[in-house]
C-alpha cells in the first residue's frame, strides 16, 4: 500500500509542477504559430493566376 501513495504523491507533485508549466508553453508556441500564419497569409497574392488550359 505504500508503493501506491508513493505513486499518487509522485504523480501529483509532477502534474502540479511540471504539466503546468508545459502547458504555458506549447500554449504560447500555438499562439505564436497561429499569429505567424495569419501574418504570413499577407504575402499571399490578391488575386489567383488566371487558369490555363490543358498540358496535364
Amino acid at each position: 500500500m505504500r508503493e501506491a501513495a508513493a505513486l499518487q504523491a509522485t504523480a501529483t507533485s509532477a502534474f502540479k509542477g511540471g504539466f503546468g508549466s508545459v502547458m504555458k508553453t506549447v500554449l504560447w508556441i500555438v499562439d505564436g504559430m497561429l499569429a505567424l500564419t495569419f501574418l504570413l497569409s499577407f504575402l499571399l497574392p490578391r488575386q489567383a493566376r488566371p487558369e490555363e488550359s490543358g498540358g496535364h
